[in-house]
């Protein structure tokens, strides 16, 4: 690994979220009645999730789709809260240390979003430390359908890389995916994967 890192890249869910995949299956399934893994997964995902997480669909939109596709005539309401139900906490502790890094390194998050999933987030870290948005820890945030493209597509890197004036040979970007860290390489970033028995404190004191 290569010390003259300048900027980190974080990932959001499974990075500094707690996320579980299944908790959504599970309530997916029980409003429909079926097995609803077979649309989403952590490996996959049903064209509609890729298309909300990029922007190409609004969040009412999104919901329409959600009523199609699982054949259910569910509320705005019922349909976000088994959407939202994979997303855990994102614990102060975390942003802390993200934020001790600030005057050493340049930080950003960039990941796979939807602003259904966003604003849960939100009024996570507002209800449980008062916090109002994520961009009072990191020097700027990119979200998914925010950007117009997604990871592994280079060009989700790019915009990063372009809008921040940053030199990918001194960006790290640390992800919980292969397939991301992968795009990532591709254009020239340094990259670490976050695996669910090492601590992202692990992760920093060792490769920092």
């Amino acid at each position: 690994m290569d010390k003259k890192i300048k900027n980190i890249i974080f990932d959001l869910g499974k990075v500094l979220t707690e996320i579980n995949f299944e908790n959504t299956t599970k309530a997916f399934s029980t409003l429909g009645n079926f097995n609803a893994s077979k649309f989403i997964s952590y490996q996959n995902q049903s064209a509609i999730f890729d298309d909300v997480e990029t922007g190409k669909l609004s969040a009412e939109q999104f919901r329409a789709e959600i009523r199609k596709l699982f054949k259910i005539f569910d509320t705005d309401i019922e349909i976000d809260r088994a959407w939202n139900a994979m997303i855990g906490k994102t614990t102060i502790e975390t942003l802390e240390l993200v934020h001790s890094l600030r005057p050493k390194y340049k930080t950003f998050i960039l990941s796979n979003t939807n602003q259904i999933h966003i604003d849960c987030v939100a009024k996570q870290l507002q209800k449980d430390y008062g916090i109002n948005s994520l961009n009072d820890y990191f020097d700027k945030v990119y979200f998914s359908h925010k950007i117009g493209s997604r990871k592994p597509e280079k060009e989700a890197y790019l915009y990063v890389l372009n809008q921040n004036k940053l030199i990918p040979e001194e960006t790290i970007f640390i992800d919980d995916k292969q397939e991301n860290l992968d795009g990532a390489k591709v254009v020239g970033i340094q990259t670490i994967l976050k695996t669910e028995d090492v601590s992202l404190l692990d992760i920093l004191e060792n490769y920092l």
